[in-house]
């Protein structure tokens, strides 16, 4: 499900030649997450405690060592000089306890906001300006192509899967895994800059249609066809 796991398949010696296929994931319903609704935007971030003025940064994913939320959380205390900035986490885990005292040990309790095992992640995502997912490893995250539908520019870090979705400088950026000041450079180019996050919008928009559910269907019918 992604082109560098695809790449390296190719290269088994398989029974039946070109028996390895690529398809764009298990397919997405792009229409739940693309709202777009700016008076739900304002009414969701009203009540979250924010105003058109924040700029809000979003996680959704297990909080566990894997998806590495410690690497955005870290980034947030070195940017002192953007008090605008927050960070919402989405999502429950073994490693939860740890990371809100890590946050309250770094006096940061009021930057950064869990918002526990939520239901309405397309809500979350019309109202959230930036998504990012600093994982170790990923195969190909659905959390990144919700976001992606959902019109946002990403940040993730330069890893397989991450990377098949993320077009460094064109839908978001891709920086190193643990790297804290590129993370931070990432951030503030977007922060600053709303006309960049518009455009990012609208590439990654281009670039999740290749990754619909009616797209991915028609790639395993074709697939299915070749051994009817």
């Amino acid at each position: 499900m992604n082109e560098e796991d695809f790449n390296i398949t190719k290269k088994f010696k398989l029974r039946k030649k070109d028996a390895v296929f690529y398809a764009h994931g298990v397919g997405l319903d792009i229409d739940k997450y693309c709202i777009n609704d700016e008076e739900k935007r304002k009414k969701l971030r009203k009540e979250l405690g924010f105003s058109e003025d924040d700029v809000l940064i979003l996680t959704v994913a297990e909080i566990n060592i894997n998806k590495n939320h410690k690497q955005i959380i870290d980034t947030i205390k070195i940017l002192k000089n953007y008090s605008n900035i927050y960070y919402l986490i989405v999502g429950t885990g073994e490693e939860e306890e740890k990371l809100k005292n890590h946050v309250l040990l770094n006096n940061l309790g009021n930057r950064i906001k869990f918002l526990g095992y939520r239901r309405d992640i397309s809500k979350i995502l019309n109202a959230i300006d930036i998504f990012a997912l600093t994982s170790l490893r990923e195969g190909l995250p659905r959390a990144i192509m919700e976001a992606m539908a959902a019109g946002k520019p990403i940040i993730a870090t330069n890893v397989r899967g991450n990377r098949g979705l993320v077009v460094d400088g064109v839908n978001g950026y891709l920086v190193p895994v643990n790297d804290v000041e590129a993370t931070a450079k990432a951030i503030t180019k977007l922060a600053e800059n709303k006309i960049l996050r518009t455009k990012m919008e609208e590439d990654g928009g281009k670039i999740i249609q290749d990754y619909a559910i009616e797209k991915v269907l028609s790639e395993m019918d074709e697939i299915y066809s070749l051994y009817l």
